[in-house]
């Protein structure tokens, strides 16, 4: 399913299902409360970008994000993207401790399982 996304006119996020899982892409966006309307979804996972650059969500505003639409998990992306628009996965890591949000930071060309058990749980195929 197409979501909105506050970015250019074309831009778009999406909800996959996967086996009852539900995945909220939010693509390039800036926080917006338009977005909050996502919660009627019930996502299990937001995959956030959390660059704060070139009208994307910032860390903060990514978990801000994740609170209102209440997500399991949230997937930091965007953030090592290009020298000039970077931020430091270890800056997600603590403000998600911080916040008490439930994060996974997914590493390239990886393999991973997502299920559902008392929350959602991923983990890398070994």
């Amino acid at each position: 399913k197409t979501v909105y996304a506050n970015h250019t006119e074309d831009s778009l996020g999406f909800i996959i299902i996967i086996d009852s899982i539900k995945i909220y892409f939010t693509g390039d966006t800036s926080l917006d409360s338009k977005l909050y309307t996502i919660k009627d979804e019930n996502v299990d996972i937001v995959v956030a970008c959390i660059n704060g650059k070139y009208d994307n969500l910032n860390i903060h505003e990514a978990i801000e994000l994740y609170n209102n639409i209440s997500a399991k998990q949230i997937i930091p992306m965007h953030y090592g993207l290009i020298p000039s628009n970077r931020v430091k996965e270890n800056d997600f890591v603590q403000a998600c401790a911080q916040s008490g949000v439930d994060y996974t930071i997914l590493k390239t060309e990886k393999d991973y399982f997502i299920y559902k058990d008392k929350g959602i749980t991923i983990k890398e195929r070994i």
